[in-house]
């Protein structure tokens, strides 16, 4: 897809970011060379959510 948009851009990295691991294939086969998985937020969400879980978790 990039290379079609972008021909002879062999130089140029793409980048872009992806919220679940398994869309990772697809983003590479459409010739993204730079991929994120989740964004900073998301991270500091999972994290705190699993913190309250342990916590709850505590008698």
């Amino acid at each position: 897809m990039l290379r079609s948009l972008f021909p002879g851009s062999r130089t140029k990295y793409a980048g872009t970011l992806v919220r679940d691991i398994s869309e990772l294939p697809r983003r590479l086969d459409q010739g993204f060379t730079q991929v994120a998985v989740q964004s900073d937020l998301a991270l500091l969400r999972d994290a705190f959510s699993a913190i309250l879980r342990t916590a709850r978790a505590i008698p």
